[in-house]
């Protein structure tokens, strides 16, 4: 069982439980917020105004929302870093060479965070930028847990579990550590309609120039698409090919700080 950190402050931990309810709730009331976190209504007043006062939150009627500041802040976030750039010009060029979903993702907080997303020649885009997802589930996931130290990846498991998100879902410790010393193995990751039914995905690890977890490359698309002969003799080599340039880029980015 993990251990209580004693570091952690009460107030802010409050107001990060509103924004992400907000967020989760889509916008809501003062009520709403009170009965779902189980919190006293001046409690929340106080979080909430401090919150709106400072610009995370703005309030329409009736109904609390999170504010553009989130949107500038992530913008920033994107930005801070030339890598993070760099992966975005990869993104656009790998799309550019077939038409499904392409992705760079990272890491945060036990869960895979969409950076960046290109689409070519597909309609309504079924994944979206900021979007959260169970590693177990995902190829980018995947990729990413066979590259993180073994108690980091029990770590994760505790924290989130192994939620079944479909039928081919894995939910066996046994199971996904055998499956990610194949991906060691092979150099890449695949999920088979583990999170979304009807959706396959490939993905490979991207290693920053010291050696450390960067992020994923990912190709995501449907099942009657992605036959397994097309992800091993097409996609698995576009990928290998952004991600040589990607990491061969990021080492001169490295040499010029």
């Amino acid at each position: 069982m993990a251990k209580k950190d004693t570091n952690l402050v009460q107030a802010t931990q409050t107001s990060l439980r509103l924004i992400e309810t907000i967020q989760e709730m889509d916008g809501a009331t003062m009520a709403e917020l009170t009965n779902e976190l189980g919190m006293a209504r001046s409690t929340v007043f106080s979080h909430l105004h401090t919150l709106q006062e400072s610009g995370y939150v703005t309030k329409r009627g009736e109904i609390y929302h999170l504010d553009f500041k989130f949107l500038f802040l992530g913008e920033y976030t994107k930005r801070r870093n030339d890598a993070y750039k760099l992966a975005e010009t990869y993104v656009k060029e790998i799309a550019g060479e077939c038409d499904e979903y392409v992705d760079f993702c990272v890491e945060q907080n036990g869960r895979v965070l969409t950076v960046h997303l290109a689409v070519n020649g597909i309609q309504n885009p079924r994944f979206t930028i900021a979007e959260y997802y169970y590693m177990p589930t995902t190829a980018q996931g995947k990729a990413l847990l066979a590259h993180l130290p073994h108690d980091r990846v029990e770590e994760i498991i505790e924290q989130w579990g192994l939620p079944q998100e479909t039928e081919n879902t894995i939910t066996s410790e046994d199971r996904l550590f055998d499956e990610l010393e194949t991906i060691r193995e092979q150099g890449y990751a695949v999920s088979y309609q583990e999170c979304i039914d009807g959706m396959r995905a490939v993905a490979v690890p991207l290693v920053e120039p010291d050696g450390s977890l960067f992020g994923t490359f990912g190709i995501s698309g449907p099942r009657y698409k992605l036959t397994d002969e097309m992800i091993e003799s097409e996609l698995v080599e576009l990928l290998v090919e952004g991600k040589t340039g990607f990491e061969a880029e990021s080492e001169e980015i490295y040499r010029s700080i």
